[in-house]
């Protein structure tokens, strides 16, 4: 509680402070409100749970970009089940590194994952392939179930 008040009168004090100042574009945000943005998540804490999904690697692979994950959550399974990138132990900045330099310099890596990756995210999480999954659940609980045919 005491933490909720002492942000709030922080942004209330930077809510002040920039309407004074000037105004200018960034990255599409006026620059008072960037600003008092950045205020706000330098006192945020990271988040204390494990990626449950990694839609973000889905939707990157989904565009034919290779991707690189730590080894947390369900992260490397996304990363494993696709074959459209590298992981490393989370935490790890040594290892990090040493994936983001193995992609810079194999440019044919970085096209073979992009290639495979991109094909099984289609064939997994492309929306018809997720709608013939559900509707065979669905037929598994409800038989008979009408619209299973369709996605067969």
């Amino acid at each position: 509680m005491a933490r909720c008040a002492r942000n709030f009168k922080l942004s209330m004090l930077a809510a002040r402070a920039f309407k004074s100042s000037p105004t200018f574009r960034t990255s599409g945000w006026p620059r008072p409100i960037t600003e008092w943005m950045f205020l706000r998540c330098h006192h945020a804490r990271p988040p204390r749970w494990a990626e449950q999904f990694g839609r973000v690697l889905v939707e990157a692979l989904w565009c034919g970009v290779p991707v690189i994950g730590s080894q947390s959550g369900e992260i490397p399974w996304v990363i494993e089940s696709t074959g459209g990138g590298l992981t490393f132990p989370e935490g790890d900045v040594d290892a990090l590194r040493g994936c983001l330099e193995v992609m810079r310099a194999d440019p044919a890596l970085r096209t073979r994952l992009a290639k495979r990756g991109r094909e099984r995210v289609e064939r997994m999480f492309s929306v018809d392939a997720v709608a013939r999954r559900f509707a065979e659940q669905l037929e598994a609980i409800v038989p008979g179930f009408a619209h299973a045919s369709h996605y067969r």
